[in-house]
């Protein structure tokens, strides 16, 4: 019985802490609207709706923020990182 009480509590603890950053209002005296960028709509000869990029290119972007200077990040040892060629960068 004393689990129960203590998993309901620290589920109403929980929520308390959490329920503030739940709201659907967006934060006051922030202009959100003008930090987004909104691609236009592209679509083939027929009208269907193409992606704004292509794999290639979404695997390339998040590869590129990811390696970004990674060797100033990187805690292990240098001999282990290596290119497509098999050098230490």
């Amino acid at each position: 019985m004393n689990a129960v009480i203590t998993l309901a509590l620290r589920v109403a603890v929980s929520l308390a802490l959490v329920s503030p950053c739940l709201s659907a209002e967006p934060p006051q005296g922030v202009d959100w609207k003008s930090m987004m960028t909104v691609a236009p709509v592209k679509r083939d000869a027929h009208g269907r709706l193409l992606a704004l990029q292509s794999y290639d290119e979404t695997i390339r972007r998040g590869m590129t923020f990811l390696l970004a200077d990674h060797l100033k990040w990187f805690k292990g040892p240098k001999e282990s990182i290596t290119d497509e060629m098999g050098k230490i960068p």
